[in-house]
């Protein structure tokens, strides 16, 4: 019997629904079989929706280190990938959740200032 499960980017290139799934289905095995989860994931929203602790990785080397309330943050993501975020717990689950901000929008608010 496993006690660890390594998986690199299990819903890259997937619909919404397969990836709802496959990340369900991790989490049942989580809990039923008490398999620990390593997972490399990039899409920062179902990171924090469905891992419990997160690395940020930032040039090879570890940028923090947590929760993902803790990781999950407006300075950590701009620091790592040189863009503006939004950052909020999603209204159902509590969870961050991290919302693009596109250009156009930026200079929407620069020019109202």
């Amino acid at each position: 019997e496993p006690k660890l499960l390594l998986l690199d980017e299990p819903t890259s290139h997937l619909d919404i629904a397969l990836q709802i799934q496959i990340l369900n289905l991790v989490q049942q095995l989580n809990a039923e079989l008490g398999l620990t989860v390593l997972m490399i994931i990039h899409d920062l929203n179902l990171a924090g929706e469905y891992c419990d602790e997160l690395i940020m990785m930032s040039n090879g080397k570890i940028k923090d280190k947590g929760s993902p309330e803790k990781v999950l943050t407006y300075s950590n993501i701009e620091d790592v990938y040189g863009t503006v975020v939004f950052t909020q717990p999603n209204p159902l689950s509590g969870r961050p959740a991290i919302f693009l901000v596109s250009k156009r929008i930026l200079n929407s608010i620069n020019n109202t200032k």
